[in-house]
């Protein structure tokens, strides 16, 4: 029954004359709330008539006027499309129904006149339904956005309940309000979504930018300038265009943004991250944009900062963290300290006018700094609530999660933070990290995952909290005191740890730092230290067990999902051997069939079934 319904849920009701809480069970399939944006659908490629189509619509309607001429160009031929669609292409669902049908009467029909000319009609009705069922597998497999099912399966039934799996998590049933109030109309939460969004990507207020660009070094030569703005060549353009994930952005229109969940039960809109999904047209722009200003970066982002850059490897600066982690309990006045700071969402607060002031300070011109930020000021954002588009606005902050350039940019602006850092602890304002005679980082950072070594005196704290003070003033960004963390000497007194944490306003963590999801020790990696890694694994075989998939889609899986998820830890630690054994145990158990907590025996060795065999994939 359950494979029926698009949405079920579970509630509790409150106890009335019984000592038993009854259960209300709601079962509804999904309804559009609204008129669905145009998406491109790989199927059409299938059919004859959809080239030719494109081809003469193309030929017939000259380009003109640049971008601008692009874009009304796609703009009709949008139209043209979604009339072929309905006209012709029909609705793949129902033209697979009626394939089946079809198949079926001339099944029977041949069975009681076994005829050539019934079994010409056969063979076609035939060759109509497995057509059917290709245009249906390419849907659901572009709905489902799997990235690793290339190989090793053709189960439609597969794709369609990980489609259901996702629209349900994907479903907005109800939302915290601003009031605190619940709303449960669909409505209410379009209303709510769009106003939440609108305030999240507003301008952010600034002052005393000047006190963070005196710290910008002149990197960028007038060179440098000409090559970033120069008129791309066609090579580079077709370049773009094929380096960019086809089913990434099918549809055409305003910039969406989906909310994706940042956990189970997402109650309010500050649980979700907005992720946009900008239009492919913007995409090649702020590719080929963000392919030049990577070879200038050297020049401009400092060692601390590894994010989106080639030549630097993440595993370096776990390892970097993990020598001054060893050295935190070093006899020393005030104590060495590290600071783990979490900045509250850091892409959407980043503020337009520090950003450009920060490119003006390391050199780049107004032509250039116009074209880095012109897809942002163009930007207007219609919010995905449930599938459908609601509201449009004008982006005024932040950047862009989900677009080529924007996450350059934003690692450019922290690197106001970065300066401010590195000066105020050359020039002995901030004391630092002890690890001895060693050079040590004064921070290190990935993104907005920011780790700060310093020294433990009271004095020197306040002067810290300063100086990260003036950095969030001039960028409009905010540190999120609950999750930030500080870690010192483990004899500390509680007196002296309490004038710590009064100095930075953040809360002292006991446990074990952890860094960019690799567990900081002293010593060698623990059983116990390893637990998120099985929860991990168990997470997603949970919802993989009740999917439908042969022993080539499980093999795949294992092979590109499940077997990389320890590799990132690896890098850095020896995992122990109980859990490695635990982990291959779980994949094996999974490759055979085998149910939740119920082990089966498999009919091949493990050797046997990690050989890549070209025979199985081509």
């Amino acid at each position: 029954m359950l494979q029926h319904f698009e949405s079920i849920t579970l509630q509790n009701l409150s106890k009335t004359g019984s000592d038993h809480c009854p259960l209300l069970l709601k079962c509804s399939t999904f309804k559009e709330d609204g008129p669905k944006p145009f998406r491109y659908i790989n199927a059409w490629a299938n059919n004859s008539s959809f080239l030719p189509l494109s081809d003469k619509f193309w030929n017939d309607n000259p380009n003109y006027g640049g971008m601008l001429g692009l874009h009304q160009k796609f703009k009709r031929l949008k139209v043209v499309l979604k009339a072929w669609n309905k006209e012709s292409f029909g609705n793949i669902f129902s033209n697979l129904s009626q394939a089946e049908e079809k198949a079926k009467t001339a099944e029977n029909i041949f069975s009681s006149d076994p005829t050539s000319a019934n079994r010409q009609s056969l063979y076609k009705a035939h060759a109509e339904l497995q057509y059917a069922n290709i245009n249906e597998l390419s849907y659901l497999k572009q709905k489902s956005h799997l990235n690793w099912m290339e190989l090793g399966d053709r189960n439609s039934k597969f794709f369609q309940s990980y489609v259901k799996g996702r629209r349900h998590l994907l479903k907005i049933r109800k939302i915290k309000g601003e009031n605190g109030r619940c709303i449960e109309d669909t409505e209410g939460i379009k209303k709510a979504a769009v106003e939440h969004f609108s305030k999240v990507f507003s301008a952010t207020s600034t002052q005393n930018i000047s006190e963070i660009l005196k710290y910008i070094p002149l990197s960028i030569s007038v060179e440098d300038n000409n090559f970033l703005t120069a008129l791309p060549d066609n090579e580079e353009v077709k370049d773009a265009v094929w380096a960019l994930n086809p089913n990434s952005a099918p549809g055409y229109g305003a910039t969406r943004l989906s909310l994706i969940p940042k956990k189970e039960y997402a109650a309010s809109f500050e649980d979700y991250r907005p992720i946009s999904l900008s239009t492919f047209l913007s995409k090649i722009n702020t590719n080929i944009l963000a392919s030049r200003i990577l070879k200038v970066l050297p020049k401009i982002i400092s060692d601390q900062q590894i994010a989106f850059q080639k030549g630097k490897d993440i595993a370096d600066h776990i390892l970097m963290v993990e020598e001054m982690y060893h050295e935190i309990n070093r006899k020393v006045e005030g104590g060495n300290m590290i600071i783990k700071l979490d900045l509250s969402k850091a892409f959407d607060r980043l503020n337009w006018e520090y950003l450009r002031g920060i490119l003006g300070a390391f050199g780049f011109n107004e032509k250039t700094q116009n074209l880095l930020l012109a897809n942002l000021k163009a930007t207007r954002f219609s919010v995905l609530v449930n599938g459908t588009p609601s509201g449009f606005f004008k982006m005024a902050g932040g950047v862009k999660q989900g677009d080529p350039l924007s996450p350059l940019l934003f690692i450019i602006g922290l690197e106001g933070l970065s300066r401010l850092l590195i000066s105020h602890h050359h020039s002995g304002y901030l004391s630092p990290f002890n690890a001895g005679r060693v050079p040590n980082p004064s921070h290190l950072a990935y993104a907005d995952d920011l780790v700060i070594f310093t020294n433990g005196r009271v004095r020197n704290l306040l002067r810290l909290s300063n100086s990260i003070s003036s950095f969030l003033q001039a960028s409009g960004q905010r540190v999120n005191l609950l999750k930030s963390k500080f870690y010192t000497y483990s004899s500390i007194s509680p007196q002296a740890l309490s004038a710590k944490e009064r100095a930075l306003k953040i809360q002292h963590d006991r446990n074990h730092l952890n860094y960019l999801g690799v567990p900081i020790c002293k010593a060698i990696l623990r059983k116990e230290d390893c637990g998120f890694l099985i929860e991990h694994f168990d997470r997603l075989l949970s919802s993989w067990y009740n999917k439908s998939l042969n022993s080539m889609g499980r093999l795949t899986l294992i092979k590109y999902t499940l077997s990389s998820i320890p590799l990132h830890l690896m890098s850095v630690h020896k995992l122990p051997k109980s859990i490695s054994s635990n982990l291959m145990k779980r994949m094996a158990n999974f490759l055979w069939g085998g149910r939740e907590n119920l082990n089966t025996i498999g009919s091949l060795g493990r050797r046997y079934v990690s050989q890549q065999n070209e025979e199985d994939w081509g």
